[in-house]
């Protein structure tokens, strides 16, 4: 399975030269006219550094270069190499159980000075990119600031107030070291505590999910998760949604008519949960959950309240912010329109797990299916395969064609028409393949990878 993930042409040559290995990829980047920054959104994989920071001072002292990565394709992200000041600093492999995969490197500076760090990082599919230079101060250990770094903050001085007739001698004020930032916090609360879902009369049916934060300064997106909760304890996601900024906050309106209720019963929860993504698009921050009981529409003048026991009604409580939070009565602006389930990345076997080339040996042919969660909505259904072993052969992309219950198949390898023998030469290998679906909407999601051993038949 490992070697079919790693797709490198020649791994020895990738280990015994993994600097001329990683420049030969950003050169070949170059060459096709990709540009492997973290800036491009056309780039599938992107990296970032963690560790040190950008504008940040550090003692001269080994530190950990510390980089992440994320492949948008779903190909496994090898390696990374550090640069700095532009020369290699030394490359790592990149730990895929975390999510996402995440390297480091001991680094120790030669000297105070200024420096500029940058990772670069390689995929498994051949494709490579660049972070985003953090420019950092190392100072002496001494505590000398080198020229052209920041000078370090004053420290606060310690004042004594002298008291007048009418107040009483004050404290003298002591000295403290400059706050340092905290964890980001979130208050969340939502009117009203109490919603029907269905054909309601005069039931209110709009929930109006009003959010705080106390740092926004990474901010790009502040998204509402929504999920519905049975009496059982069973959930079903009912969406993720982008609220609406106000003063001081975010807002949204939520709809509880259009929500996916259906076989779920007549006592629900919505929970509700508030995200903020940071400018690498990766989760920075979610608040805790929250809770609206939700009861089932009935004829005016039969409405049952919800038991005692169900939830507990939220309640914001006052944070500090800067500039200071002040929460405004609630008006709707906007309307929850229908969220269908939460659509997930296709799934999708091969007709065998192991086929010959040439006759003689055993079967010859393959055929992939794939399943899409959403078979009504896909406008488009692709696998792309390619084969590894002792030559990579070139990656080829093909339409698939549904069968009309919600599978797609094709058939990729025929004795009539098979190009794995000028690639393994009469070695074994894999084939790899993956599917791609997209549907109506613009939405384009990937599958993980699947492989069939490749087998030379002699006979």
């Amino acid at each position: 399975m490992e070697q079919g993930k790693n797709m490198f042409r020649n791994k020895k040559i990738s280990r015994k030269f993994p600097s001329l290995f990683l420049a030969a990829a950003l050169l070949l980047g170059a060459c096709t006219g990709g540009s492997p920054n973290l800036g491009n959104p056309g780039n599938s994989l992107r990296v970032w550094i963690d560790q040190p920071r950008d504008g940040s001072s550090i003692p001269a002292a080994p530190i950990n270069l510390v980089a992440s990565a994320r492949s948008v394709s779903g190909a496994q992200v090898n390696l990374v190499q550090f640069l700095v000041n532009g020369q290699d600093a030394g490359q790592t492999n990149f730990d895929t159980s975390q999510n996402p995969p995440q390297a480091q490197l001991e680094w120790t500076p030669p000297a105070p000075g200024q420096y500029t760090i940058q990772a670069v990082a390689l995929s498994a599919d051949g494709r490579s990119a660049s972070s985003e230079i953090s420019h950092i101060c190392v100072i002496g250990t001494d505590g000398s600031v080198p020229d052209g770094c920041p000078a370090a903050p004053a420290q606060p001085t310690t004042v004594t107030l002298t008291p007048s007739a009418s107040t009483q001698t004050p404290t003298p004020t002591e000295s403290k070291p400059p706050a340092q930032p905290g964890p980001i916090e979130f208050k969340t609360g939502a009117n009203p505590a109490v919603a029907w879902f269905g054909k309601c009369d005069n039931q209110p049916t709009q929930i109006a999910i009003e959010a705080a934060v106390s740092d926004t300064s990474a901010a790009i997106e502040v998204d509402l998760q929504l999920a519905l909760q049975d009496a059982s304890g069973a959930r079903r996601d009912a969406g993720i949604v982008s609220m609406q900024p106000q003063s001081g906050g975010y807002l949204y309106t939520v709809d509880t008519t259009t929500l996916p209720t259906g076989s779920l019963g007549d006592a629900l929860l919505l929970i509700y949960k508030v995200t903020l993504l940071d400018q690498n698009k990766q989760f920075y921050a979610s608040s805790p959950e929250g809770q609206v009981s939700l009861l089932a529409c009935q004829p005016t003048g039969s409405i049952t309240q919800p038991p005692a026991a169900t939830t507990q009604s939220p309640t914001i409580e006052p944070i500090i912010v800067t500039p200071s939070f002040t929460p405004k009565p609630l008006i709707p602006t906007k309307t929850f329109t229908p969220v269908p389930p939460a659509i997930q990345k296709p799934t999708g076997y091969a007709s065998a797990k192991q086929v010959y080339y040439t006759t003689g040996c055993g079967e010859n042919t393959l055929t992939v299916f794939a399943r899409p969660s959403d078979p009504g909505s896909v406008k488009l259904m692709r696998v792309h395969w390619v084969y590894t072993g002792a030559g990579t052969g070139t990656e080829k992309i093909y339409d698939m064609n549904p069968d009309g219950k919600g599978e797609f198949s094709l058939m990729i390898m025929d004795p009539t028409n098979f190009q794995a023998y000028p690639n393994l030469k009469g070695a074994n290998g894999q084939i790899q393949y993956w599917f791609e679906v997209v549907y109506g909407s613009g939405m384009r999601l990937t599958s993980d990878p699947g492989y069939v051993s490749v087998s030379y038949c002699p006979g």
